[in-house]
């Protein structure tokens, strides 16, 4: 397999009502154990998401940086509230059930999860400006699909 070939969602939620590009991929490797004499399997699940105004900007031309800020900062309209002020962000984690064997509940539940993991505190910020701190605004797809290296 290639590496974080199986692709669980890609589409659009919200963060503290900003709209965020996520993906969410995932990954099974074997390594043989020739003192056993069988496989190890093992799996990994990455979680990225990206200010969606700030890439449809970006592909217009529109610059995003903030000069005064100085590095890889964008302006606070790019940024992913409360996550991110360079407007992407990568997670890598584990979780219990293989790939091919999560659910749709499974997937909602991930993505959920990390964005909440990511916000911290600001949960109750966020939710006393009557705000969702994360809402999934794609259809979560019902399988997962795979592009593997042939």
């Amino acid at each position: 397999m290639s590496w974080l070939d199986i692709t669980h969602f890609d589409g659009i939620i919200k963060i503290a009502g900003v709209q965020v590009r996520a993906i969410l991929k995932s990954d099974i490797d074997r390594i043989w154990n020739e003192n056993i004499g069988e496989a190890f399997e093992y799996w990994k699940y990455h979680f990225s998401f990206t200010n969606n105004k700030m890439k449809e900007d970006d592909e217009k031309g529109v610059d995003t940086s903030d000069k005064l800020r100085g590095g890889h900062k964008v302006k606070a309209e790019y940024q992913i509230p409360f996550i991110s002020e360079t407007g992407y962000r990568s997670d890598f984690f584990q979780y219990e059930k293989k790939p091919h064997d999560i659910s749709m509940e499974d997937v909602k539940r991930m993505i959920e999860g990390r964005v909440t993991y990511h916000l911290g505190r600001n949960v109750e910020i966020i939710e006393s400006y009557n705000k969702k701190p994360v809402e999934i605004v794609s259809k979560i797809p019902e399988k997962y699909w795979s592009s593997k290296d042939e």
